[in-house]
């Protein structure tokens, strides 16, 4: 009787993700029981999107819960920051204090947005302020970086870089944030390897956060491939170390985030015509996929036909692409602003339970959700 009730209490935790139609931009929120995980926070504006502050307090049971266990920043293009000087408490700002804005328990961040210099815009200000002052305090924050990367910057603040490992997760290493036994949930840092310079300018896209999140659910183990905005040289690479190491599992995944909104440039070199032809190393990252999974794309609708020389993505040439291996896996693709139409589109919500993810497809008066595992006949 004890193992059934133990079992029933693990097959009812929520384990859910939201994505959020805010446009070619990424913020999605991760629950799982009581924890969340908010990565990215980009709040676009724009007639179709939503108000990223309003969903997100919604979602998190605001004003009762006040605070998220872990904010998780990509990199610190706009796309993934915006308005977050508007959205969160900073604990290294006395202005930016009040009781309508969200804490944060935990910062997670590539080595990048601490050691960047050539910054404009105030919310990738205010973040890379906010994370070096967690980090000289050497606690509340995750900085992702081969451990000797930093040096120079500790160097200058005069602080011992022994006294700042506890913060710093290297690619492929534990992080202790999380325990999957005990909470359901960890994740495996892929990127950044190391943050790269010239100069004053850093390449945010190849030194942005890559994970692999899995999720434990009914005893069955379920996996998120978190890719931000790099492209294939980055995936490339991810899967080259990642075989290297004989740790091929950690390349699987259930749920897809495609990298940099169906970018073509996240599968190769060559945009192709009609359909991208990805790379060999990025070719064997989708075989990864597992029957029935689901992809989803951050971005605005996908044109139809052929794109642009120099057009931004979402890329109907990637989409072609991807379009083949959802057939392979008898999976679906979701573009969040496309979901459930291009007129109207709502969160993109994800339910994870023992028998794997599935896509809310709509809602009852009553609020509760239908869930669906087939396939979509369509991209959208």
């Amino acid at each position: 009787m004890n193992n059934w009730h133990g079992l029933c209490l693990e097959l009812s935790s929520v384990t859910k993700l939201t994505f959020y139609p805010i446009g070619r931009a990424d913020s999605y929120l991760i629950e799982v029981g009581h924890k969340l995980i908010l990565c990215d926070y980009a709040n676009m504006g724009g007639e179709k999107a939503c108000d990223l502050a309003k969903s997100i307090k919604e979602d998190m049971g605001w004003p009762k819960r006040k605070n998220i266990d872990v904010v998780a920043i990509t990199h610190l293009d706009n796309d993934h920051v915006k308005g977050a000087s508007d959205f969160f408490w900073f604990e290294a700002f006395s202005s930016y204090q009040s009781d309508e804005r969200v804490k944060i328990d935990e910062l997670w961040v590539p080595a990048a947005v601490i050691t960047e210099t050539a910054l404009d815009e105030t919310d990738a200000k205010l973040i890379r302020a906010e994370a070096r002052h967690r980090l000289r305090a050497g606690n509340g924050i995750k900085v992702f970086s081969a451990p000797d990367m930093l040096d120079a910057w500790f160097a200058l603040e005069k602080i011992d870089p022994a006294d700042r490992r506890h913060c710093i997760v290297n690619a492929g290493g534990p992080i202790d944030t999380f325990d999957l036994e005990r909470d359901g949930v960890s994740f495996f840092p892929h990127s950044p390897f190391a943050q790269r310079e010239n100069g004053n300018l850093v390449d945010r896209n190849a030194d942005s956060l890559v994970q692999q999140a899995t999720f434990r659910v009914g005893g069955k183990d379920f996996y998120l491939l978190m890719t931000a905005d790099v492209t294939h040289t980055e995936l490339d690479r991810i899967v080259e170390v990642t075989e290297d190491h004989e740790n091929d599992s950690k390349l699987d995944w259930h749920i897809l985030k495609v990298p940099h909104h169906c970018s073509y440039k996240a599968l190769a070199d060559d945009k192709g015509s009609p359909k991208t032809t990805p790379t060999p190393q990025v070719t064997r990252l989708l075989n990864h996929g597992k029957s029935g999974s689901i992809m989803v794309i951050t971005s605005g609708p996908v044109p139809s036909g052929l794109s642009e020389e120099g057009a931004m993505p979402p890329h109907p040439e990637a989409l072609a692409c991807y379009e083949e291996w959802k057939t392979k896996l008898n999976g679906r693709i979701v573009v969040t602003m496309s979901n459930p139409n291009d007129s109207a589109p709502l969160r993109t919500i994800i339910d994870i339970d023992a028998f794997g993810p599935k896509l809310r497809t709509n809602y009852s008066s009553s609020g509760a959700a239908v869930i669906t595992a087939t396939v979509s006949p369509r991209h959208g």
